[in-house]
């Protein structure tokens, strides 16, 4: 088995689950098995039920119903696959005699799609379930390789990983999605940047201002081709010093502040073009704007009550008045401060409050 081959495109896999069919094909092809596939289960009492199953380009289609494979496959009895920290592996010749009856149904089922002898392995991945891989002969065929069942035992640590690393990407993913969903949908324009000024992400709001104040033709916004602030205007953005600058087009005037990406919460910032390290904000001059509770539940990963406390202070408003208006007690109040300054890493109050009015959410705000 050419190892490197087919271990760095089920690495590549975690990042591109295309690649698996390349990793399965070629295990089918190294075994002689009619069909292979990856599977990840969770466990319940009675059995082992499918989250996710993948198979290669041969595997039958009739497999997409996996809640249906599941109530029916003697092999997803639990009492066949007790918990174990190693490589377990699974054989129909050795399931109890007990069970026969239904093994022969389900073999017969599998006949019908042209697969015969089945050898799977299965290996725990602690909170994440147990993920497992597959192979079966094809029915009427030949047999599989001797060593099938010492590659199964060699790759199951590797398809275990691989598993784990698709489930760590996937919650990235998720995470940056609500992040764009959330930067989409503020009022405000908001563009990052690299250190050299180099836009590499707005969104719709800002791509719009970049139009208007003519940083970019509409065309270069893309992925294809970074937009680059303007040399006059670029120094004054992208230094430390507090303040905004005005900036005259066409459509009005903006009012534009710049800073660095060191709040909580930016760390999911979709990432397509390089790493952001400020952020552009941009609004019209006439039209300042306050947080809202839904802007800053995402922005810095709180409860909706812990929200609405963040925008009721940002508010000039004191916590009190805020606890008498959820009909709750102040020492109700100061608690759920105290857990939004933990989740936030402030110590006080108006560090708090600081850290909300300097970030994309707070950055207009009308002065209280």
């Amino acid at each position: 088995m050419d190892d490197a081959g087919i271990l760095g495109h089920l690495y590549g896999a975690a990042h591109d689950s295309r690649r698996l069919t390349i990793v399965l094909d070629a295990l089918r092809d190294r075994t002689g098995a009619g069909s292979v596939t990856i599977h990840w289960f969770h466990r319940r009492a009675d059995r082992l039920r499918h989250r996710w199953m993948v198979g290669c380009s041969q595997t039958p289609v009739d497999f997409a119903d996996l809640g249906a494979m599941d109530d029916i496959n003697p092999r997803t009895i639990a009492a066949l696959n007790p918990v174990h920290s190693g490589v377990v592996m699974l054989e129909d010749s050795h399931i109890p005699d007990i069970l026969s009856d239904e093994v022969a149904q389900w073999q017969r089922r599998l006949r019908r799609s042209g697969l015969g002898h089945f050898i799977g392995a299965r290996m725990a991945m602690g909170e994440l379930g147990e993920a497992g891989l597959a192979v079966h002969a094809s029915h009427g065929g030949m047999a599989l390789a001797a060593d099938c069942r010492a590659t199964l035992t060699a790759m199951m640590p590797h398809v275990r990983e691989v598993l784990k690393l698709s489930v760590e990407n996937a919650q990235r993913e998720q995470e940056r999605e609500s992040m764009r969903l959330l930067i989409d949908q503020m009022r405000l324009g908001v563009l990052f940047c690299n250190p050299s000024g180099w836009i590499i992400t707005a969104n719709a709001l800002g791509q719009r201002w970049m139009r208007d104040a003519a940083l970019a033709m509409p065309e270069r916004c893309g992925p294809g081709h970074r937009a680059r602030l303007v040399a006059g205007a670029r120094g004054l953005l992208l230094s430390d010093r507090p303040g905004e600058m005005r900036w005259t087009t066409l459509e009005g005037d903006w009012l534009i502040r710049a800073m660095p990406l060191m709040q909580n919460g930016f760390d999911t910032i979709p990432q397509p073009l390089g790493r952001p390290s400020h952020v552009i904000v941009g609004c019209d001059a006439d039209s300042r704007v306050s947080p809202t509770p839904g802007e800053l539940l995402s922005l810095f990963g709180v409860t909706r009550v812990e929200a609405e406390l963040l925008a009721h202070l940002c508010m000039g408003e004191d916590l009190r008045a805020f606890a008498q208006s959820r009909g709750v007690s102040i020492h109700t109040a100061r608690t759920q401060l105290k857990q939004v300054m933990a989740k936030t890493r402030t110590h006080r109050q108006s560090d708090l409050v600081r850290l909300v009015m300097n970030s994309p959410a707070g950055l207009f705000s009308s002065p209280h």
